[in-house]
């Protein structure tokens, strides 16, 4: 019984490795590696950027909107 355990196991790890070797062959053909870093460093900045921009805006603004009061209905 244990051995058959082992052997089911087995099989279903090599099949595994078979198929996650494909995909990391399709992964690695969709993936460039020499752009990587360029990426990284633009959405870095860009998220930098946007995060500085709001920051500023809450600041301004939201003294502004509580400086001039409630809301009228």
């Amino acid at each position: 019984m244990i051995l058959w355990s082992i052997a089911i196991l087995l099989i279903g790890n090599i099949i595994a490795a078979k198929i996650g070797s494909k995909e990391a062959r399709l992964f690695s053909g969709l993936v460039d590696y020499r752009e990587l870093p360029r990426r990284f460093l633009i959405g870095t900045t860009v998220g930098l950027f946007g995060w500085i921009i709001a920051f500023i805006h809450l600041r301004v603004f939201d003294r502004l909107f509580k400086s001039l009061g409630k809301v009228t209905e």
